[in-house]
């Protein structure tokens, strides 16, 4: 891992869901020949498969905490391999310090960084990202913070952040889902206390209204109490979390470049904002020309990268009282639900009451639509 002295590191900042493990191996790969060319794809399509030095990790466990009984050979090897890496750096002693506001200490105590690093900058409801991304831009090179944008590719990193990264963890109510789960990096490591190790970035409202709603027989939400759930709270957490409303002032702090989520979703694009990253970072980049190999691989790992406009369209075709069929296009109940919370904008209501398996056409959605 190269290291250097703190104030020559760049850092990502991302909400997650919104490729920025991604993003941080591409500037490892194509600015270092050492760095290595194991691709970074877990079975999900996200990119947690190495070592990513977070600023603001979360508390890394010791040995005797990590459950490696619960995950494959391959996973528990990488596992203790990140571990005894993270413990011989230098770099990012006590990261908790950072999510905790004491920036002063954890400046202290770090001299070094990796060249490349990020951050989730936000943890709790409460947190000032304009206080949190300055204090960064002091101390750090360069900041890139990535952000979604609403019907563009809002619902991607929702989903991815469900998804792909945090099944079981983020989302209270899905409690089985971390012992089934056949991911190996993030939700398995751990079989000690949950909140200790997992930032939830939702509020304390938001798990508390969840707690509300009615359970089955084996404590779990039905799928039409989770949809019904979702589709009040989900995008209103997802969209404070990002800090969407505080975009232009974030791009008016020092140092800040601010990139957008579905930059990565086409090659034209995702070259474009590479090209103008590594520059921001003032990077040299003797690999750029393997990255598009690379990204064709990745891409076709992001299954969920068509969600807002697949479901921009079903709303568009409900209003329009147009035929059309979405059975083949794979939706999530977090698809569902936002179809659900954009109906609900337009004073439409689904007819919601046990209904566990969501139509697949408006003709037989518009069946249970009630004008409100």
């Amino acid at each position: 891992m190269d290291m250097v002295p703190l104030k020559e590191s760049s850092i990502i900042s991302f909400a997650p869901g919104n490729c920025g493990s991604f993003l941080q191996w591409c500037l490892n790969f194509i600015s270092d020949l050492e760095f290595s060319e194991q691709l970074p794809f877990g079975s999900y399509g996200n990119s947690h498969e190495y070592f990513t030095p977070r600023i603001n990790s979360f508390v890394t466990p010791t040995k005797e905490e990590l459950n490696l009984d619960r995950v494959t050979d391959s996973a528990r090897e990488v596992l203790v391999q990140e571990l005894e890496i993270y413990q011989k750096s230098k770099g990012f002693k006590s990261a908790n310090l950072f999510k905790e506001g004491n920036f002063e200490k954890f400046i202290e105590l770090n001299s070094l960084s990796p060249r490349i690093t990020s951050v989730h900058p936000i943890c709790e409801k409460d947190d000032n990202i304009i206080e949190i991304l300055t204090k960064i831009s002091e101390n750090f090179r360069n900041i890139i913070h990535i952000v979604p944008t609403v019907n563009k590719s809002f619902l991607y990193a929702l989903t991815n952040a469900q998804v792909k990264i945090s099944i079981g963890a983020v989302v209270p109510g899905r409690k089985k889902e971390i012992a089934n789960s056949p991911r190996d990096l993030t939700t398995l490591l751990y079989e000690v206390n949950k909140e200790k190790y997992f930032s939830t970035f939702l509020s304390k409202e938001f798990k508390d209204n969840m707690n509300q709603w009615p359970t089955n027989d084996e404590g779990e939400l039905d799928p039409w109490a989770l949809r019904e759930f979702y589709s009040f709270y989900i995008y209103p957490a997802f969209y404070a979390q990002n800090r969407l409303d505080d975009v232009k002032a974030i791009q008016d702090i020092n140092n800040v470049h601010v990139i957008h989520t579905e930059d990565f979703l086409s090659w034209e694009t995702f070259l474009t904002m590479l090209i103008d990253v590594k520059q921001h970072c003032e990077l040299l980049t003797p690999r750029l020309g393997e990255m598009e190999e690379i990204w064709n691989e990745w891409i076709v790992l992001q299954e969920h990268k068509n969600k807002d406009q697949i479901v921009l369209e079903i709303i568009n075709n409900i209003l329009a009282d147009r035929k059309f069929d979405w059975a083949d296009k794979n939706l999530t109940i977090y698809d569902e639900a936002m179809i659900q919370y954009y109906l609900r904008k337009k004073n439409i209501e689904i007819k919601c009451n046990e209904l566990n398996v969501f139509p697949t056409n408006t003709n037989d959605l518009k069946e249970l639509l009630y004008n409100v």
